[in-house]
């Protein structure tokens, strides 16, 4: 036994995992690269460079392991190194308690991915992953469910999905720099680690559904909590957390290699919108496009229809360049939904403010060809990862429920919604409209002992350290 162990290779390096280490390492050097200036004068300015370097590698190592008792190690290592970096400066009690809060849930899913080794290792005999997922087909279907049970968890834990949300809510008072490498990178561990193990969750047809739904509770949720944010930092990550949910909701939906895209698109758009939420601007922008306020409703509905027929012509483009056909009872329909929203709300927005200033039906047009060139490189993005991922996971797409149809007519409904009624509570009798409000903001609300209430509870500079000592 201990001969087999040995013997068996620590790494692999696949198309996956140079796929993430590519963005850990593009993300962690504009990281890097910010923090130079942002942490001048910080009296853990040094410390927390070597963190941050120390942070990349263990993620690299991490994407590339192949045995599980390594994988473990570095998985807890890399959320301890950003627990240290959450907290900053233990003397910052606010701070500390924000790193507490979000070690007891790494812990979590440490421990749930610890019980998944233990019990994979004991029936398979192996701590390789690879061999590990050959050899989970002949499990018997109750230790499969069991250990699928124990990978969602940890994977729930590490993307913040609900009911494990309370540490990415409360991790306010974390620097820019590690907010951006938080939300770009670290968050995103849940979602490849299913993915890792997509051929594990490909055993039971149950565990598909289950993350598709796991996922839609926190998108839908996450959506809502938009309506009631009101700082930048707020809004960021009531986004960050819906944008999980719909990751989740693809490799619910067999689309792994979409899903990693996803997960690589929302890892740049992240970091750039927190390394630039110092800006007022951008804080308006945010909310302005989040309530969509500076328009009659006349103009709504009429550019709201345009804008949908705009988008029917360009996922008709999207769907030939990422060669997704348009099937109503397979899975990857649900997905065309969500770009057909996604379209039309690049149509909107663009017929919005360019009416203002040019030819009405030049604004049309413009609408259109912004829309389809979006759809065409978009969709050519799936078909290259669809291809550079295909010697690793490939899309296991299945037959859609009732289930799937009736989480589409939410969100659409959701979404239609929005455009038409800004206060969407205010669709609700008051008996429901209050206590609604009090749940959303409550379910989003940081811990309470993390708010930083006085500019005197943080110390900046190495002077006033020894005020905390």
């Amino acid at each position: 036994m201990e001969e087999m162990l040995i013997s068996q290779n620590l790494f692999r390096i696949d198309a996956l995992s140079l796929v993430m280490s590519c963005l850990v390492i593009i993300v962690g050097l504009v990281v890097t690269a910010y923090s130079v200036r942002y942490m001048s004068g910080d009296a853990e300015y040094k410390g927390f460079f070597i963190r941050l370097s120390i942070l990349i590698t263990s993620l690299i190592c991490m994407f590339n392991a192949d045995n599980l008792l390594l994988f473990a190690a570095l998985w807890a290592f890399s959320n301890l190194i950003l627990v240290m970096m959450i907290v900053h400066k233990a003397f910052w009690k606010q701070a500390l308690e924000s790193g507490i809060l979000a070690a007891k849930n790494f812990t979590v899913g440490i421990i749930s991915l610890l019980l998944f080794i233990g019990l994979s290792f004991s029936l398979t005999k192996t701590f390789s992953i690879s061999e590990t997922l050959l050899a989970f087909a002949n499990l018997d279907p109750f230790f499969q469910c069991v250990l699928l049970a124990l990978l969602i968890i940890t994977a729930m834990t590490q993307s913040a999905q609900l009911p494990f949300h309370g540490w990415l809510m409360s991790s306010i008072n974390t620097p820019t720099p590690v907010s951006a490498l938080m939300h770009a990178g670290l968050v995103n561990g849940g979602g490849y680690l299913l993915i890792k193990f997509a051929m594990a969750l490909e055993t039971q047809s149950a565990s598909l559904p289950l993350i598709f739904i796991i996922g839609s509770m926190s998108a839908f949720t996450a959506m809502l909590w938009l309506f009631v944010k009101s700082s930048v930092k707020g809004v960021l990550v009531s986004s960050t957390i819906s944008q999980m949910g719909f990751m989740f909701m693809q490799i619910g939906l067999g689309l792994y290699p979409a899903a990693i895209s996803h997960l690589c698109m929302h890892g740049f758009f992240k970091a750039f919108h927190f390394l630039s939420a110092g800006s007022a601007f951008s804080e308006l922008k945010i909310l302005k496009l989040a309530l969509n306020k500076d328009m009659k409703q006349v103009s709504v509905g009429i550019n709201f229809l345009i804008s949908l027929s705009i988008a029917s012509v360009a996922l008709y483009l999207f769907s030939g360049a990422s060669h997704i056909s348009i099937n109503f009872e397979d899975s990857s329909f649900i997905l065309l939904i969500f770009i057909a929203m996604a379209l039309t709300e690049l149509s909107f927005n663009i017929i919005k403010e360019a009416q203002k200033t040019i030819n009405l039906y030049l604004t049309f047009f413009l609408a259109l060809l912004s829309s389809s060139v979006v759809a065409i490189i978009y969709g050519s993005f799936l078909h290259f990862f669809e291809q550079l991922l295909a010697s690793s996971v490939v899309s296991e797409t299945y037959r859609l429920t009732a289930l799937h149809y009736f989480v589409s007519s939410v969100f659409i409904t959701l979404w239609t919604l929005m455009h038409f009624k800004k206060d969407l509570l205010s669709l609700l009798p008051m008996n429901l409209r209050l206590p609604l409000y009090a749940f959303l903001m409550n379910s989003s609300r940081a811990k309470a002992s993390t708010y930083t209430s006085s500019r005197g509870d943080y110390a900046y500079l190495k002077e006033t350290n020894h005020l905390y000592h």
